[in-house]
């Protein structure tokens, strides 16, 4: 029983250190165990930018 849970727990350990990339639109580093994003953080990219041109931008406000 000791040897499944320190097993586990090093599997887990594992998992979070090779799960943590640099998420490449922020810069930050995230947890990411979905492989490759490139395509979905292009599409979403592309997204925001489109959004961003069809809504203002507020700033200088207490809401922003």
């Amino acid at each position: 029983m000791k040897l499944f849970k320190l097993t586990l727990t090093l599997l887990l350990l594992l998992s979070i250190v090779v799960g943590c990339k640099t998420n490449t639109l922020t810069g930050k580093k995230t947890l990411n165990f979905f492989g490759d994003n490139k395509p979905l953080f292009a599409m979403a990219l592309k997204q925001y930018e489109a959004f961003l041109s069809e809504h203002e931008i507020v700033s200088e406000t207490e809401n922003a």
